[in-house]
């Protein structure tokens, strides 16, 4: 409960501190493995204990929608896409109305530059009520989103007039 309250209140190093001390009595308690899972994606930090943590969570098989996404997770945070969808579609397949993994998906098709997917999920997250940090990086994509596609309208545009060197030079 202490590890919960520190996570809640957004003292993640603390958070961790306590978690990897429950882990040394009960080496496999899913909760706990789940949570400090969560926190090394989310700060950075020791991404090795997180893949050590992420393979063990992997080998106990749950069938958790929440679980599924918080490996999910980490493997976008750690740039392994593959392994990210895998788990992301297990857990929006469990958890289709969930704000949450609809941002993490989201954000796993921006980094994959499928930016319609992208953009759709991230407006359905935001429908179905984001936290306020996710949000304002949901926010951000989409407009990171629309800026390109205004971009390469305007380049579609210029190239079809005769001007190919002003639509490249807007591509720069």
């Amino acid at each position: 409960n202490v590890a919960d309250l520190y996570m809640k209140q957004g003292d993640y190093s603390q958070a961790i501190g306590m978690y990897e001390k429950i882990l040394k009595k009960a080496d496999s308690f899913l909760p706990v493995l789940n949570n400090l899972l969560y926190l090394y994606s989310e700060t950075g930090r020791d991404m090795d204990r997180g893949l050590e943590i992420a393979g063990k969570i992997a080998d106990m098989n749950p069938q958790n929608g929440a679980v599924f996404d918080t490996l999910g997770w980490f493997y976008v945070k750690q740039g392994t896409y593959g392994r990210a969808e895998m788990y992301l579609s297990r857990a929006l397949a469990g958890l289709p109305d969930s704000s949450s993994i609809l941002y993490h998906m989201g954000v796993l098709r921006y980094r994959q530059k499928q930016w319609k997917e992208a953009a759709s999920l991230m407006q359905q997250a935001m429908e179905k009520g984001l936290k306020t940090g996710e949000r304002m990086e949901a926010e951000a994509i989409l407009a990171r989103i629309e800026t390109v596609a205004n971009k390469v309208a305007q380049c579609k545009q210029l190239r079809r007039s005769g001007r190919h060197e002003q639509a490249m030079s807007i591509l720069n």
